[in-house]
Parts: structure tokens; sequence; C-alpha cells
């Protein structure tokens, strides 16, 4: 999946938001594309990629004498429910909270108690009709 063209879907919008303003992230969704260019200058195995459900797992692979193989896991850390309604909804703003909450995998009655909390703090804000309106971050959640 992800040697093909995917989505540019990042687990923290607002941490990655920051990052590409501060000039770490020139462009987004080609990190696997350079990481692959790189490999191919420098005459090298491209990495295997294994993206599951609880993270990304990346195996480089060099051939020294024929015996070495180094493997490295990037986790996802475990986020608290109104972060990972801040996250989907940064990157899908349209999405209905049932469609959140299928999303990240919490029940219907958590996803809208936890958006209740985050409209009344007001980091999560309604914007136009309950149909076809959208969800803005108003980025004062701290958490």
């Amino acid at each position: 999946m992800l040697q093909q063209k995917h989505p540019s879907i990042p687990y923290n919008p607002l941490l990655a938001a920051a990052f590409f303003r501060a000039g770490y992230i020139e462009a987004w969704g080609r990190g696997i594309e350079k990481i692959n260019h790189e490999f191919d200058i420098a005459g090298v195995q491209k990495p295997d990629y294994n993206y599951e459900f609880a993270g990304l797992m990346i195996t480089f692979q060099e051939d020294i004498k024929g015996k070495t193989r180094v493997e490295t896991r990037v986790e996802k850390t475990k986020l608290k429910t109104p972060d990972l309604i801040l996250d989907t909804l940064s990157a899908h703003p349209n999405m209905t909270l049932a469609n959140v909450a299928k999303r990240i995998g919490r029940s219907l009655s958590t996803v809208e108690r936890a958006a209740s909390k985050l409209v009344k703090e007001g980091t999560l804000r309604r914007v136009g009709p309950k149909k076809g309106g959208s969800w803005e971050i108003t980025m004062k959640n701290t958490s």
C-alpha cells in the first residue's frame, strides 16, 4: 500500500502542521518516495514496509558479507479519544461524528461526549448546518 499512491493522513495533523510551518516538512506524502529514491541512489536494496493497525514496521537490509539485517518498528502512540477526534477532523473536517467514531474505533456516545467537551473548552467548533457543515479546530487545546 505504501509503495503505491495513497492519501497522506498524518496521525497528528496539528503537530505535522507545526513542523511544516517550521520548515521541517517540505511536502506532504512524499516520505516513502524520498526514502526509496535515496536507496536507489545508494544502489542498495529498498527497505520492506509493513503497515499494520498497530504501526509501521520498516525492515532495512544491508548485505555486508551476507549476514546483516536491521529492523526498526515505529509504533503509534496511544492517543486519547479527544486527540483522535482532533486528528481525524483536522484531516477530514466534513466527517460526521458517527464516521469519526467508526474510524477511531470508539462508540458514538464516547465520541459525542468528547467532542462536546472539546466544543465547551473552545478547541473545536461546528461551522454551518448539521447537514453539510464542517468542523473547525481552534488550536486552544494544550493536551
